[in-house]
């Protein structure tokens, strides 16, 4: 699997080359057909019955050109390290990260994986970035990231360290950059 395009995924199955996207559209319809989330799917790849049935599911939601039936002759290994880098990327974790997922996760990193959670995802992309529902539907987690990066730069907001709350001296700088207007008298 090689990267095409951010978010988007070559795979070569047999002698056929795939496009593979991991738009929000494509993640939602995979926890649907599964019908469990994301870090289930990825815990559960690693058992070659629930596994092949899962990668296909994959496959068949995130393929752009689409396929009918998976070829006979295909790599097992090299399918599920692909699929597992599509769903960790698509959800957002780095390419080392997901790259180090091999050759496996251990249950201590499974339960590290978090569901994706899909309220925040459309308030984020809705509200703060503008984005239509049709925009946000065929946005992918990693685009969703890299354009609040760049909305943060832009208005000199300083990214927090992820679930830490803001500090005295970021409480400061917030009440500087805006600080409190007086208020008329209503009467």
């Amino acid at each position: 699997m090689t990267i095409a395009f951010l978010g988007e995924y070559e795979l070569k199955i047999g002698r056929r080359y795939y496009i593979l996207r991991p738009s929000l559209r494509v993640l939602l319809s995979i926890e649907s057909r599964a019908g469990i989330t994301l870090p289930q799917i990825i815990g559960k790849l690693d058992n070659p019955e629930d596994g092949s049935r899962l990668i296909h599911v994959i496959i068949q939601c995130g393929v752009l050109n689409p396929i009918r039936r998976l070829p006979l002759l295909f790599s097992w290994e090299r399918l599920r390290r692909d699929a597992l880098t599509f769903l960790l990327q698509g959800m957002g974790y780095s390419l080392r990260v997901a790259g180090a997922a091999f050759p496996l996760l251990t249950e201590d990193e499974k339960t590290q994986i978090k569901p994706l959670d899909w309220h925040v995802l459309y308030k984020t992309a809705t509200v703060l970035l503008g984005k239509s529902e049709q925009e946000f539907w065929a946005m992918t987690v990693p685009g969703i990231l890299l354009q609040c990066e760049a909305y943060a730069s832009v208005n000199g907001v300083e990214l927090t360290r992820q679930g830490t709350p803001a500090t005295k001296s970021d409480l400061r700088a917030l009440m500087g950059r805006y600080p409190d207007q007086p208020v008329s008298r209503l009467f």
